[in-house]
C-alpha cells in the first residue's frame, strides 16, 4: 500500500472514529484546521510544516481522499497559548473542522488539550514534543505523528549509563 493511501486512510479512520455521519461525510469535503505559528519566533517550523501539509494534500493526493475533497484551513497561533484558542475555537465553531493538525509550540498544545479533548476533536500534533499529552494527558482524539521529548534521550541517556558507566552527563543543545 502507498504512503499516501495509508494516510489518508488514518484521516478517514479518525474522522469515522470521531462520529462523523457516513452520509453527511459524502456530502461535504474534509476540513482539516491546520494551527500552526506563522508569525513570531517560531514561525520558520510552523510555515515548513504548513508547506509540507499542503504539499502533500495538493501534489500527492490532488486535494482529496476517498473521493471526497479535502479543505485545509489553516491558521496562526503565532506560537501563543491566549491566540491558540482563539484560533481553535474559531476552526471548531465556525469553520466545522473534522481534524485539527498542529501546533509547533508545546506550550500551545497544552493550552488546546483540554478544548480538544472535550468536544472530541481529532487532533494530530505535528511539532509539539509535550510529554504529557501522549501519557498522563493522553486522550483518544489526540495522535502524535512527532516525537515526543522523552523519546529524543531515553535511548541515549540508557546507553551513556548502561553501557558508558557515566551517572551525570550535560547535553548543551537546542
Amino acid at each position: 500500500m502507498h504512503r499516501r493511501t495509508i494516510v489518508g486512510l488514518a484521516i478517514l479512520a479518525i474522522l469515522a472514529a470521531s462520529g462523523v455521519a457516513l452520509a453527511q461525510a459524502q456530502r461535504e469535503p474534509i476540513k482539516i484546521g491546520v494551527l500552526n505559528a506563522i508569525t513570531g519566533p517560531l514561525a520558520v517550523n510552523g510555515s515548513e510544516i504548513n508547506e509540507g501539509i499542503k504539499l502533500y494534500w495538493e501534489d500527492e493526493m490532488s486535494n482529496q481522499v476517498a473521493g471526497r475533497t479535502v479543505r485545509l484551513i489553516i491558521e496562526d497561533e503565532e506560537g501563543k497559548p491566549d491566540v491558540a484558542l482563539t484560533k481553535l475555537r474559531k476552526l471548531v465553531e465556525s469553520d466545522k473542522v473534522h481534524v485539527v493538525m498542529g501546533p509547533v509550540s508545546s506550550a500551545v498544545a497544552v493550552a488546546m488539550r483540554e478544548y480538544v479533548h472535550e468536544r472530541k476533536v481529532p487532533t494530530i500534533i505535528t511539532q509539539a514534543t509535550a510529554n504529557n499529552l501522549t501519557n498522563e494527558k493522553a486522550s483518544p482524539i489526540l495522535f502524535r505523528s512527532a516525537m515526543s521529548s522523552y523519546q529524543q534521550e531515553a535511548a541515549g541517556g540508557w546507553y551513556v549509563a548502561a553501557k558508558l558507566g557515566h551517572r551525570k552527563i550535560a547535553v548543551v543543545a537546542l
